[in-house]
Formats: structure tokens, sequence, C-alpha cells
């Protein structure tokens, strides 16, 4: 087998190299095949085929053997773990070892407690609750509510990973976001939706409640259980396709006409202006009291 097959297989097999761990002869491959343009550098002495050398898992494989003590953190853990979706840019890493990297390394001296690491394969990423928390002091709990929403973590999670949090930097953006959790918001609008409601002392509802219907569970952003009376949250974009928007529309009618649930929306127009939403939300309120009281007469 000749060099250029033998790196071939190390390539489909581990996605990158290191040169220290490669013999004479395919080190000068490795140097042929860089000036060629056919692979690339990654890390310093590790390369990857130059058309992967920019996606994230290469990268991620990289950074394993360039620091196998390193953990990786910030959007690159979270897309690793609950957020597959997640767009990144530059992968947070905290390594005790290194102080250098190329650009799309982001890399921070700061030790992150054992309890708070996982290995998803070989790399030693955050967990799903610590990551959350760590992006809270940027993304206005933008992460929380992804991870609560996926079910990735729980509110006794999030506060753990938060006290573990105490002393770093930016931990008092950190604080007023991830109290705003306790409220288990699963997007930025019912996040908003919880605030106002907080906001206008508006209390007896709760937080993804879940209704049973025939064809199977269905979670209400915010609901007042004894009125069956629900809120749930329009984004404009949030349906995603005319699939889901069919989906999202039986769903609303079978709470309606199975479980005898009211259902009414509120969209990002609405929270701009707290007070009429309050009110709506109020008289909202004082409609179904008066049809559960007809209710309970009609029995």
């Amino acid at each position: 087998m000749n060099s250029r097959t033998e790196l071939d297989h190390l390539f489909a097999t581990d996605g990158v190299v290191a040169s220290r761990d490669c013999l004479p002869r395919q080190r000068r491959m490795l140097s042929r095949l860089l000036e060629e343009g056919a692979i690339a550098r990654v890390l310093p002495g590790i390369y990857a085929p130059a058309a992967v050398a920019g996606d994230l898992r290469v990268r991620c494989a990289a950074i394993r053997l360039w620091d196998p003590d390193a953990v990786v953190s910030g959007l690159a853990a979270a897309k690793l773990t609950f957020w597959p979706s997640a767009k990144v840019d530059r992968v947070q890493v905290h390594s005790r070892r290194k102080r250098h990297g190329p650009a799309w390394l982001r890399l921070s001296r700061s030790v992150v407690p054992d309890e708070q690491v996982v290995t998803r394969e070989g790399l030693r990423v955050t967990r799903s609750a610590w990551t959350a928390v760590q992006r809270a002091a940027h993304d206005s709990g933008e992460a929380i509510d992804t991870a609560l929403r996926e079910r990735a973590i729980k509110l006794d999670d999030l506060f753990d990973a938060w006290r573990a949090h105490c002393g770093r930097h930016a931990n008092a953006a950190r604080r007023p976001v991830v109290l705003a959790s306790r409220t288990n918001p699963w997007s930025q609008g019912e996040r908003g939706l919880h605030r106002e409601l907080r906001v206008g002392g508006v209390k007896g509802w709760v937080a993804n409640h879940w209704v049973a219907l025939s064809a199977g569970r269905v979670a209400l952003d915010v609901a007042f259980p004894r009125l069956r009376l629900g809120f749930e949250f329009d984004g404009y974009a949030v349906h995603g396709n005319r699939e889901a928007f069919e989906r999202d529309r039986e769903r609303r009618n079978a709470l309606y006409v199975e479980a005898g649930w009211t259902v009414l929306n509120i969209t990002w127009a609405m929270l701009a202006d707290p007070a009429a939403l309050v009110r709506m939300v109020r008289r909202a309120i004082s409609r179904a009291k008066v049809s559960a009281r007809r209710r309970v007469r009609t029995r």
C-alpha cells in the first residue's frame, strides 16, 4: 500500500490526520498534498481533506487530537448535543495547554468543572445545561429555551449549572435570563409572553401545559387549565412549511372540538404593546370564567 492510499484510509476512518502519528514517507505525502491543495491544515500539525476542513465535526476531531483534555463549549457544544440547527462561526474551547489557534477557534483558559463535562465520540463537551446557561449572557435565553423545548435539560439542571457559573465573567448578565426561565419557556416568543404576564400581574397560568387528545398529547404555550383557556405564540416563521401549518390548525381544531379549549394566538406585534396584551388576556379570562360557570350549571 502506497503512502497516498494509506493517508486516504486514515482520512476516511478518522476524518483528520496528525503528522506526528505518520511515518516519514507519509509526512512527505502530506506536504505534497498540502502544496497541491488536496488537504488543508485544520490545526498545527493536523490535516483534513480540503473539501471538508471547515466542517464542525472535522474541526472537533482535530481538537481532540490537538488537546485531548480540551473542552468544547458555547454554540458548538449546543450543536453537538441538543441544538443541531445552531449556526457556529467560531468554536469555543477551554484549554490549559494551548494559547494560540486559528481564527475559527476561540480559546479560553477558564476551567469547566468535571461534573459539567460529557464525552461525545471521544470529544469533551460541556453538558447541555451548562452550555445553555453559558450562552444566556449573549443570546437572551435562546439556548435555554431550545434545551427546554427539546427536553435536553430540566429546570433543576439549569439552576445547578447557573450556580456552577458563580464568579465567572458576564454572570451578572446571565442571572435575570436564568431566573426568568423558571416559567419553562420554549422559545423567545414564549419568554416574552411569560414576562408580560408576570409584569402585568396575571396569575393562575402555567407554561407548556399538556392536553391529551385522541391523536396524542399537545402542549399549550400558556394555559389556564381550570378555565380551558390557552394562548399560543405564533412567530412569523414558526410553521416553517405548509405541512406544519396544516398540522397546527388540525391540532387547534381538536383542542376546541374534542377537548373544549379556547385557544387564542399571540404575535410579536401584540408583545410590542404589553398593556393591550394584558387587557386582552384579562378579558379572555373573564369570558372563560363565565363559560366555566355555565358548564357547571348545565351539568
